[in-house]
């Protein structure tokens, strides 16, 4: 029987959460937090992985986010990748994420403070809590920057603080 004659199930919903910089700055201007949410969980029915997001700016973020990974303890693995969303045509960048457990709002507040100290308020990081599945489609196109198992961890030098625009 030929791939196009196989019948595939039609694919679950999944969670996603964005992260929208702009939210979170406004947010920091403004002495109420209310309608400006940083965090936002959205349902998405597709995901599909098409490389590794890098570059200097990038290894910036991967090195940050590595050193929080480290003092949490509650990621195995992350990847950081470009991926279109519900058969969309643009690719854009996700943070994948093999975690111990369920997401943790505080430390998705963290890798939010990490990516916004680098990254300008028009940028959005889509960050996905990977399942065994997902992750072996992601590893097929994109290396892990953030492996717990790895003991020691490569040498990462400190990266001070600083906002760099994208």
């Amino acid at each position: 029987m030929t791939e196009s004659h196989v019948k595939r199930p039609p694919e679950k919903s999944r969670s996603m959460w964005r992260l929208l910089l702009k939210a979170l700055s406004s947010r920091r201007q403004r002495s109420t937090s209310g309608s400006s949410r940083p965090l936002e969980k959205i349902t998405i029915q597709g995901l599909k992985f098409v490389g590794e997001q890098d570059g200097p700016v990038e290894q910036i973020l991967k090195i940050r986010l590595s050193q929080l990974f480290e003092r949490q303890n509650k990621i195995w693995r992350a990847y950081l990748a470009r991926a279109r969303v519900d058969n969309s045509e643009g690719a854009g960048v996700i943070l994948g994420l093999r975690a111990k457990g369920d997401p943790d709002k505080t430390m998705l507040e963290q890798i939010g403070s990490a990516f916004a100290s680098i990254f300008s308020v028009t940028v959005h990081l889509d960050i996905v809590f990977l399942t065994e599945e997902q992750e072996g489609e992601l590893a097929q196109v994109c290396r892990c920057f953030w492996d717990s198992m790895i003991s020691p961890q490569p040498a990462v030098p400190h990266v001070p603080p600083s906002t760099v625009a994208h």
